[in-house]
């Protein structure tokens, strides 16, 4: 037992029961409250398990469907047309299949928005896995945010010659922000560390945006954008459902084997390339067929969203100050 001699005096370690007893007298309050055991079991039989582990195999399965076919039509006859020219229709099958990707990332990041509001969480706290697509969905908790960025009331800038610098910052810091609250939030970085084997693997975020968003997102002379745990690349698009909208997940670069820890992949197989010649309402022509086959598939459901209002806006007008009188 250790009590201090006198009041007020350093600890010293009683040994006799005299002054043991003579302790107790002059501190009428004190009680025995208990003790911790410092102690633990071999457990040589191996009969308490510990944490029980439980293997389970779980299977998504896609098809991948034939899509609408693209079709030139040349002469029957050669009139110096190259009849087994397929660079149009190709051309078109690769734009199609760009198209297609933009529309399978805003479809997904509707589906899981939906997802993530919904109850997903138990009364004991224990998160409940639903069917949403995305086999990453068994390691990574699947996370949405959204966020509406109005430069008219987010941005404070007072001279014209640091507008440029001024957009950039607020772009980058809303993307940042997302970026280290999604890798936060969802256990992505546990899951990067385990499924790679190492423990300073780096998460990696690719954001797409349309061509005009994509030139503000760079912080002058500095090329750790995102942070200095957080690697990043941008993508840009020119379709017109991407205007204004900022999306970013995580991914892998340079992956062809879909993985738990990348956001998705475009399953693929070569075009049905034919040549025909086709008898139609009293016309014969040779028909040259391209027939896409192809399925953008999501792995890991992480996704933020960033809305861009009024941003042309900051480049052509006076930006309002906010001020207030006191």
């Amino acid at each position: 037992y250790t009590a201090p001699l006198v009041a007020g005096g350093p600890l010293q370690d009683i040994t006799s029961n005299s002054t043991l007893s003579a302790a107790a007298v002059a501190l009428p309050n004190l009680a025995f409250v208990g003790f911790d055991i410092d102690a633990s079991r071999s457990n040589v039989n191996r009969r308490d398990t510990g944490t029980l582990i439980v293997t389970q195999p779980e299977r998504d399965r896609f098809i991948i469907p034939l899509s609408s076919p693209f079709t030139a039509i040349v002469p029957a006859f050669d009139i110096g047309v190259p009849d087994m020219d397929i660079s149009g229709p190709l051309t078109a099958s690769n734009l199609h299949n760009s198209s297609v990707a933009v529309l399978k990332l805003l479809d997904y990041a509707d589906s899981l928005k939906a997802y993530c509001s919904a109850s997903v969480m138990k009364a004991n706290g224990q998160i409940v896995v639903g069917e949403i697509e995305g086999y990453g969905r068994w390691l990574v908790r699947p996370y949405y945010s959204e966020v509406n960025l109005d430069f008219e009331v987010a941005l404070n800038s007072i001279r014209t010659k640091d507008r440029m610098d001024d957009v950039r910052a607020l772009l980058v810091n809303a993307i940042t922000s997302q970026s280290n609250l999604a890798l936060l939030q969802s256990n992505y970085q546990t899951v990067l560390v385990n499924q790679t084997k190492n423990q300073n693997a780096r998460a990696h975020v690719q954001i797409g945006t349309d061509q005009n968003i994509m030139q503000y997102l760079m912080t002058v002379g500095d090329t750790r954008t995102l942070g200095p745990m957080i690697d990043y690349d941008f993508v840009g698009t020119v379709a017109s459902k991407m205007e204004n909208i900022i999306i970013g997940v995580f991914n892998v670069p340079s992956t062809t084997t879909p993985l738990p820890y990348n956001f998705g992949n475009m399953l693929y197989t070569p075009e049905l390339v034919s040549t025909l010649q086709v008898s139609r309402n009293g016309q014969v022509s040779k028909e040259i067929c391209v027939q896409p086959r192809i399925r953008h598939i999501v792995t890991c459901p992480i996704l933020f969203r960033i809305y861009v209002k009024n941003l042309p806006a900051m480049f052509t007008e006076q930006v309002a100050f906010p001020m207030q009188l006191v």
